[in-house]
């Protein structure tokens, strides 16, 4: 990326990697030198010529490792829940699907190549999901069309020196993304043609994250500006930047997310603090302020409580400062039931707030990775979960439940040795995973080892 700024999670110049410990192999020994490099005497005594044993867990059923750079994006097959495409350092992304049977193991299915830099988002167009696309640091946006000799590469566009994220539209054949200028641009695939619907160009630096609203698109900057604008013309709907006082947030903005009954977006910065900013419209049942609800277009109704953004559209509902380093994921419950949103900060601290009291904090988790959160996720109904559980990833390398209502961790599963970068909750209640060792992994989501 080209912010000053390092992220957890950000491509870096290639470094000599660590070896992928096999499953198979996760107890080894490592026998200290007897060389003829001299010894203190302290390290005598510490060591005493005696063997270190290192002991690896690895919880996974499976895993990928045909990358040969570390992993930062990784999605699943709209249609099919066992087949996903990641994308790495080492330029490339691949096609591949994860079978229970005979024993639980992955196998390539294609490999996608024509980026020069590494690739930093991919998917598969939805809903039917037989055109899978990839967008790099390079600045190109590829589009591939699967058939049975394979996957091919159809469309190619280069609108940006570098792309920072891409986010496929969640049920139609859109994908949007951000570039490091501060532009968006927003692609289609109808009848099997891909083109570019519309370009925003509001933003004054790097566009850093990006989300769906249906049709429109939630974007948030290095420059500390948040805009909504439509995603099928590129005109901006709701603009907000630092000039105002009360939204500012020192460092910029690098996390966004939007309530699924639409008429609230949160928006986190490098500073710690989070803003809840009113939308307009929304066209979708919510369930904000203890009251359920039917956006409408231009009018929002009045709420039995809480913040909604009803009669203060474009405008900041709360302002949040609960971590003391920048907020870089959030998630809103995807259950009516469930009227909460987390965060998750580089200071491993993940937060739960009510929305029905006006986003107070219901729950504090501490140390809930001993290193940088870089994604939480609710459960939703698509997964089998229970929509109360929130999953993390850290640069710790482990993978954690939680049960939003009490705040206790219920389970992590390990076998990452280095940093996740990528979470993806699957139907099946299959758990992917990848990270910074180049290894993709998957987890049962019915059998996770218990906290003590």
């Amino acid at each position: 990326m080209s912010t000053n700024r390092e992220l957890p999670g950000s491509p870096v110049p290639e470094e000599e990697e660590e070896a992928f410990v096999n499953p198979d192999e996760a107890a080894e020994e490592i026998v200290e030198d007897d060389g003829d490099a001299p010894m203190s005497d302290d390290d005598d005594d510490q060591d005493d010529g005696e063997t270190q044993e290192v002991l690896l867990e690895n919880n996974s059923v499976a895993y990928f490792d045909q990358h040969t750079d570390a992993i930062y994006a990784l999605a699943t097959h709209p249609q099919n829940p066992a087949v996903f495409i990641s994308g790495g350092g080492d330029d490339l992304a691949y096609i591949w699907k994860f079978a229970a049977e005979p024993e639980p193991h992955t196998e390539a299915i294609a490999v996608l190549e024509g980026h020069t830099d590494s690739v930093v988002a991919c998917g598969f167009f939805k809903p039917e999901g037989t055109w899978a696309w990839t967008a790099g640091l390079d600045g190109k946006f590829r589009a591939y069309k699967g058939s049975k000799a394979g996957w091919k590469c159809e469309f190619e566009v280069k609108e940006v020196e570098e792309i920072v994220w891409a986010e496929g539209h969640p049920t139609m054949g859109l994908v949007v993304l951000g570039g490091n200028d501060g532009s968006c641009w927003v692609y289609n695939l109808d009848e099997g043609e891909v083109s570019m619907v519309s370009s925003f160009h509001g933003h004054t630096m790097s566009c850093t994250a990006g989300t769906w609203r249906g049709t429109d698109v939630a974007t948030v900057s290095e420059d500390g500006s948040f805009y909504l604008w439509d995603g099928m013309s590129g005109v901006g709907e709701v603009g907000l930047n630092a000039k105002d006082a009360r939204f500012a947030v020192e460092g910029g903005l690098y996390s966004v997310a939007v309530h699924p009954g639409g008429k609230v977006a949160v928006v986190g910065g490098a500073s710690g603090d989070i803003r809840a900013i009113g939308l307009p419209g929304g066209g979708a049942v919510g369930n904000i302020g203890g009251t359920t609800q039917v956006a409408t277009s231009g009018r929002p109704e009045k709420s039995g409580g809480g913040s909604t953004g009803g009669g203060q559209v474009g405008q900041v509902i709360a302002a949040i400062q609960a971590h003391s380093e920048s907020v870089e994921t959030l998630s809103f419950g995807k259950a009516p039931t469930v009227p909460y949103l987390a965060s998750g900060a580089v200071d491993g601290k993940i937060v739960i707030y009510d929305m029905q009291r006006d986003f107070a904090i219901r729950k504090e988790i501490e140390n809930a990775h001993s290193d940088a959160i870089v994604k939480i996720e609710f459960s939703g109904r698509a997964t089998g979960d229970d929509p109360n559980t929130l999953t993390s990833v850290g640069m710790d390398g482990k993978v954690k439940r939680w049960d939003v209502r009490t705040g206790a961790e219920i389970g992590t599963w390990k076998g990452h040795s280095e940093g996740i970068l990528c979470l993806v909750l699957g139907s099946e209640s299959l758990v992917a995973t990848a990270g910074d060792e180049g290894v993709a992994m998957i987890f049962d989501g019915k059998d996770i080892p218990k906290s003590s």
